[in-house]
């Protein structure tokens, strides 16, 4: 897993696009929804999979915490329909495949945390 800032400085140096598009690679990007984008345009001119898992978290960790996945290759179209504000987090790898099982952030009041194992 690589954490990568979405805004590079003007003129500062672009992340290694080859290694973040290159298979089994799970890269992390902090303020990606403003370069959404570039980044997509990037990763897939480095060979990344059009149909590598992708997923936007929108406010996390917050009450008004917005989830949305896609592929690479659908990911701006999905997310420029759900509206989603910022401060936001791109995840781009097979581990956003896993969302719907992993999905405990809203699960509901019945949740109960208290208990350890």
């Amino acid at each position: 897993m690589t954490f990568v800032t979405g805004h590079a400085q003007d003129g500062g140096q672009e992340p290694d696009w080859r290694a973040l598009a290159m298979p089994g690679t799970t890269a992390v990007f902090y303020m990606g929804l403003a370069r959404l984008d570039h980044i997509v345009e990037r990763l897939l001119e480095h060979g990344a999979e059009p149909v590598r898992p992708a997923g936007i978290i929108s406010q996390g960790t917050t009450s008004n915490q917005r989830v949305i996945t896609a592929t690479l290759a659908t990911i701006r179209s999905v997310s420029s329909g759900a509206k989603l504000q910022s401060p936001a987090l791109l995840i781009v790898g097979e581990v956003v495949a896993l969302h719907a099982s992993l999905a405990w952030f809203n699960a509901g009041a019945a949740l109960d945390l208290s208990q350890t194992a």
